[in-house]
């Protein structure tokens, strides 16, 4: 992050996209821990700033994950995430209080509502998670684009690393 020679809208890391085209179930959410875990042992990656991220089912998959392996991520941000993944219903919450979470939500959603996505935000908030929000009031479903385009998205990610504790 601190490369002077890097471009300015460079990303200074490894990306890794799984992809399931029949929604994210608990083996597939297990395979794709087990490939970051090899990438990182492969490419040398820095154990203390994997980032997570999905839309949609992959908002849900992230959930899913983060409870998996809280170990494993520096933070998580779940776009139009379908379900919180059982955090708050499987009392997983204190296992990923470590974790960051920046979720947002389409105003016009029909899944999820955002009444949905801000009752999770609401839970983990109780349950002392550190939850940032964004709610786009005139989006449906597709957030990414708009996401992307937050002037500190790419900034509050490389911002997010295990070494920097968070106090439940």
């Amino acid at each position: 992050p601190n490369d002077l020679s890097m471009p300015t809208r460079a990303f200074p890391g490894f990306v890794l996209f799984p992809q399931n085209l029949n929604g994210w179930d608990i083996s597939s959410v297990q395979n794709a821990i087990r490939l970051i875990r090899l990438a990182v042992k492969k490419y040398n990656i820095d154990p203390n700033r994997i980032y997570i991220h999905g839309l949609s089912n992959g908002g849900a998959a992230v959930y899913e994950a983060i409870k998996r392996a809280p170990w494993l991520f520096a933070a998580a941000l779940p776009m139009s995430a379908v379900t919180d993944g059982g955090i708050i219903s499987k009392g997983m919450a204190p296992f990923v209080a470590t974790i960051p979470i920046w979720t947002f939500q389409g105003g016009q959603d029909g899944s999820p509502t955002p009444g949905k996505t801000q009752g999770y935000v609401k839970r983990f908030r109780e349950a002392g998670l550190d939850v940032r929000y964004s709610l786009y009031p005139n989006l449906c479903h597709g957030t990414w684009n708009t996401a992307y385009n937050e002037p500190d998205f790419f900034s509050w990610i490389l911002s997010k690393s295990k070494t920097r504790l968070f106090v439940f």
